[in-house]
């Protein structure tokens, strides 16, 4: 893969916050960090010391996590000033100044990722979301039939943690997998690691797997949630007869 040299002046770190879901972590290495902090989000009154809030218009009023998946899917949409971005969960807090990890695990590649450290396939997860009740029964079996019957293999890859994104988003090749990514939150589960694979095989495109602890790492802590509204999580039954 031919990757264009980084210029890391125009990168950035972000996070997406839609709703009431919960309150917004604030992360001490902004001030240490020649990297823009951008919080995008609907909420006008939110207020941050270490963030540059944004504000946002929800693709989907009474849809909290869609609207929220696809702001974070599409960086080169709501972030055009910016060339490349270490996407963070609410959750995640840094532990050192993000821009040598950028710069690095985008040296070669328009994507890196975090390997799920705690689950053996994409079929683990959707089996885990299901007994979770993270979606509905009925929207997973038909996602998961789905990639049974078109890409199989991807069933049995290991997944991919989603909690936190290095991309050169502007590349072509990341915008044609955000596009696919996009496309199956969308139309299937909302819970996007299900679908990461997917869009990965069918874009061609070729991450950069990281292999770290998704809880700790020498870049960050997770998770760290506060005022979390958990029945936004849980679907439970719902559209099931």
């Amino acid at each position: 893969m031919r990757v264009t040299s980084l210029n890391i002046e125009h990168g950035c770190v972000f996070t997406v916050l839609m709703g009431d879901y919960e309150s917004l972590n604030e992360q001490p290495m902004a001030a240490v960090s020649g990297l823009d902090f951008i919080c995008l989000t609907d909420n006008p009154l939110l207020r941050s010391n270490t963030w540059d809030v944004r504000l946002v218009t929800p693709m989907f009023e009474m849809d909290q996590v869609r609207s929220q998946r696809y702001v974070k899917l599409r960086p080169h949409e709501f972030l055009p000033d910016h060339d490349c971005s270490l996407y963070i969960d609410n959750s995640v807090l840094l532990s050192k100044d993000p821009a040598d990890e950028l710069r690095s695990k985008l040296a070669s590649h328009d994507l890196a990722l975090f390997l799920h450290s705690f689950r053996e396939s994409v079929e683990a997860e959707f089996a885990e979301v299901a007994l979770l009740k993270f979606d509905c029964r009925r929207t997973l079996a038909e996602q998961l039939q789905h990639y049974r019957n078109a890409v199989p293999h991807v069933l049995r890859e290991r997944p991919y943690w989603s909690g936190m994104l290095f991309r050169r988003h502007a590349s072509p090749a990341a915008i044609a997998f955000s596009a696919i990514w996009t496309a199956h939150v969308l139309r299937y589960s909302r819970r996007d690691q299900l679908s990461l694979n997917y869009a990965l095989a069918k874009s061609g495109l070729q991450p950069n797997a990281i292999e770290e602890d998704n809880h700790s790492s020498t870049l960050h802590s997770w998770p760290h949630a506060r005022n979390r509204r958990l029945e936004v999580s849980i679907v439970g039954n719902e559209g099931e007869t």
